[in-house]
């Protein structure tokens, strides 16, 4: 019975393209993972200290108007500066406190509560985590000795993530359209670099036939000369080197079968012509 010579199909996913792929972006992805959540932790404590700064710069512009607010007791300018603060982004909440400590306006995450103990505990449930920033207020006369309140701005996580979202968002969506992108390029790169030829050498190896192949020779058509280009040339080398032993084999045997046939008749021929001089033997006596 003769077996055919036929290539065994395989599936990608059992091919070496598709481990090394596997491999490759196991580390990737983890690679990728850890930059990422690096870069949106950069991202947020950025935004954190941009936050600080801008609290800083609040009571740079705003301290003389709320110290001459709380040194003429004006209620009702005080609430409409804390209000104001309260209105940009940076701010959850505004506190204003008399000299005793006690609370003479709030605005914000925090309004309503009247005692300090029961409004820090309502502020961090309102909130994930609390930046704060306090500055005294001083007498208008400018003497820093006489101490007439203080100012605490709060800010929190929720504002930062706030600002920082969309740029989170961007991140993550940059970080997923790379790692598709760069997963359909090495897919592509490995089929048409390394699967393809390894897939020709295959066909070529199981296809070897020594009796015709002689001058066939194996092409995975390779441009560069690196790793699969020299074992296309050893395979090459190699093919030349069986037909032509298979050949000298094939000579030998035709020349072993030509010299039987020879030595089979001289023995008949010699057999005969005993026969014969022993008939002429017996007709004799």
């Amino acid at each position: 019975m003769v077996e055919e010579n036929t290539v065994t199909p395989f599936k990608w996913k059992d091919s070496l393209g598709a481990k090394l792929l596997e491999k490759v972006f196991s580390y990737y992805v983890i690679v990728a993972v850890t930059v990422t959540v690096a870069h949106m932790a950069s991202e947020f404590y950025r935004e954190k200290d941009g936050i600080q700064h801008e609290l800083i710069n609040i009571e740079e512009t705003l301290k003389s108007s709320l110290q001459y607010a709380v040194w003429s007791l004006d209620l009702e300018q005080i609430d409409r500066i804390v209000n104001g603060i309260t209105l940009l982004h940076s701010v959850a909440c505004v506190k204003v406190e008399n000299e005793q400590g006690r609370i003479i306006a709030i605005s914000g995450a925090a309004t309503g509560i009247n005692e300090s103990h029961s409004k820090q505990k309502s502020l961090r449930d309102a909130v994930t985590e609390i930046y704060k920033h306090s500055f005294t207020l001083y007498d208008t006369s400018g003497n820093k000795q006489l101490n007439i309140g203080k100012v605490t701005l709060y800010s929190s996580s929720n504002v930062v993530i706030a600002r920082v979202k969309v740029n989170f968002l961007f991140i993550v969506v940059n970080a997923i359209i790379k790692t598709i992108a760069l997963w359909l390029l090495v897919i592509w790169f490995t089929r048409k670099i390394f699967s393809a030829p390894l897939s020709r050498l295959l066909s070529a190896i199981t296809l070897l036939d020594l009796d015709h192949g002689c001058n066939d020779r194996i092409d995975l058509q390779l441009t560069d000369k690196g790793e699969l280009k020299a074992l296309e040339n050893a395979f090459n080398k190699m093919a030349t080197r069986l037909c032509t032993s298979h050949n000298q084999l094939l000579d030998f045997s035709v020349g072993l079968e030509n010299k039987v046939e020879e030595r089979t008749a001289a023995l008949q021929s010699a057999s005969q012509s005993a026969e014969q001089a022993n008939r002429a033997k017996s007709d004799f006596l």
